[in-house]
């Protein structure tokens, strides 16, 4: 199962053409059967190996602007539903 495992976690981040936080598009895919890391346009690095699960090196900064564009859209829509 672990190998199992690694494998699919390996095709995952390889699969991924858009940063999963903000959507920024991939720019290095690399790796091997044991390990593979993906970088972000937006900086963002992800990474597994061996029978880790799947975690970022360098965190998405574009997900604060994520979160403070879904906020923001939350203040409009209430503000919209007071009138």
């Amino acid at each position: 199962m672990n190998k199992r495992l690694t494998a699919v976690r390996i095709d995952t981040l390889r699969d991924q053409s858009n940063c999963p936080a903000c959507g920024a598009a991939a720019r290095v895919h690399s790796g091997d059967q044991a390990s593979f890391t993906v970088l972000f346009q937006c900086g963002s690095v992800f990474d597994v190996r061996g029978g880790t699960p799947i975690s970022y090196l360098t965190p998405c900064p574009g997900s604060s602007a994520v979160a403070a564009a879904h906020l923001e859209r939350q203040a409009e829509a209430k503000a919209i539903a007071a009138n």
